[in-house]
């Protein structure tokens, strides 16, 4: 429930609003990985990709086995330029749900583009 009233103050006032707010969701529930998760997304959407990686560790930490939690993980691994790791970790999502559409997409647009840099650098 919790979720879904974060969800709709962000929408109404935006991702500084709703990183506060999952902060506080945090201090009053620090064992919710989801609310790492969700912390984590925001923090992508504000580009701080430090604070989006410790937080989607963080839920991973505490709730491991959960795809999401390695796509987010990868995804700050990756817009940091840290793709071994970033693959590292959507491997683990498929690993844990096979066929995970965001880990096959991301997984693909990794390899078409290692292609590309390696054509070019022919």
């Amino acid at each position: 429930i919790l979720h879904a009233l974060i969800d709709l103050i962000a929408f109404g006032l935006g991702l500084i609003s709703c990183h506060l707010w999952y902060t506080k969701a945090i201090e009053l529930s620090p064992e919710e990985p989801a609310y790492y998760n969700n912390r984590a997304a925001a923090n992508i959407m504000l580009l701080q990709f430090k604070d989006a990686l410790q937080d989607a560790l963080r839920a991973i930490k505490l709730n491991e086995p959960v795809a999401k939690y390695h796509n987010r993980a990868a995804k700050c691994y990756l817009s940091m330029g840290r793709s071994t790791d970033a693959r590292r970790h959507y491997d683990r999502a498929l690993a844990l749900e096979p066929g995970n559409k965001t880990a096959v997409a991301e997984l693909k647009q990794m390899d078409q583009i290692a292609a590309f840099i390696a054509n070019a650098e022919r």
